[in-house]
C-alpha cells in the first residue's frame, strides 16, 4: 500500500472529524474559558437574550440557568463565548443592590418638588419586601408632555429574583400614600 494514499485518507478523515466536532469543541473550550476567567459563577444571576435566572452549574459543554419559574435552561458554552450576556452580582464585599425604575404620569399642575419628595418618602415608609432603603430611592422629573409630567422613581432591589413581583409591589405600596397626597394622575391630551 502506498503511504501517500494512507496520509491522504488520514488527512481527509481528520478534516471530517474536526469539522463535525466543531460545535462540541467550541462548547468545551468555551466551558474551560468560562471557568478559568470566572466570568460566570454558580450563584450569579444572568440574563441571556430573553432568559434570566440563576446559574446553577457551569459544565465544560453547557451552563445551566434556573429561571424564576424553576425552568432549567441549558445554554451551550460556545454560544456564551460568541454572544453578549449580562451578569448581576454583588460588587466586592458590598451587598447586592440592583437599581430598577417605575414610571408615573402625573398631572402637570402638581409641584414637581412635592411629587419627588412624596415618591421617595413613600418607598422609605412603605417597607416594601426586597426593596432596599440603602442606597436610598430617588425620583426625577423625566419628561414633560401634553397633559402630564412623567416621573421615574428609581429604587434598589436586594436580589434580581424579586424583579417581576417587585415592580407591582412597589406601585401598589405607593398607591396608598399617593391618594392621600391628592396628586392627580396625568393622561395624554389630544386635540380633535
Amino acid at each position: 500500500m502506498d503511504t501517500s494514499q494512507l496520509f491522504a485518507t488520514s488527512a481527509v478523515i481528520t478534516a471530517v472529524l474536526a469539522f463535525s466536532m466543531q460545535d462540541t469543541l467550541g462548547n468545551v473550550l468555551g466551558g474551560v474559558t468560562l471557568q478559568l476567567d470566572n466570568s460566570l459563577r454558580v450563584g450569579d444571576w444572568v440574563r441571556v437574550d430573553d432568559t434570566s435566572g440563576l446559574v446553577t452549574d457551569v459544565h465544560w459543554r453547557y451552563t445551566i440557568i434556573e429561571t424564576r419559574n424553576r425552568e432549567l435552561v441549558f445554554v451551550p458554552n460556545g454560544w456564551l463565548m460568541k454572544n453578549r450576556f449580562t451578569v448581576l452580582r454583588a460588587v466586592l464585599d458590598a451587598p447586592f443592590a440592583w437599581r430598577r425604575g417605575v414610571q408615573f404620569n402625573i398631572d402637570p399642575s402638581a409641584d414637581p418638588d412635592a411629587v419627588i419628595r412624596a415618591l421617595e418618602r413613600a418607598v422609605l415608609d412603605s417597607e416594601i419586601p426586597h426593596v432596599l432603603t440603602d442606597p436610598p430611592p430617588n425620583a426625577i422629573l423625566f419628561d414633560v408632555a401634553s397633559g402630564y409630567n412623567r416621573y421615574i422613581l428609581r429604587y434598589w432591589l436586594g436580589h434580581p429574583r424579586h424583579d417581576d413581583p417587585g415592580i407591582p409591589q412597589c406601585v401598589c405600596m405607593l398607591w396608598r400614600p399617593w391618594r392621600a397626597l391628592v396628586f392627580e394622575l396625568g393622561c395624554h391630551k389630544k386635540s380633535i
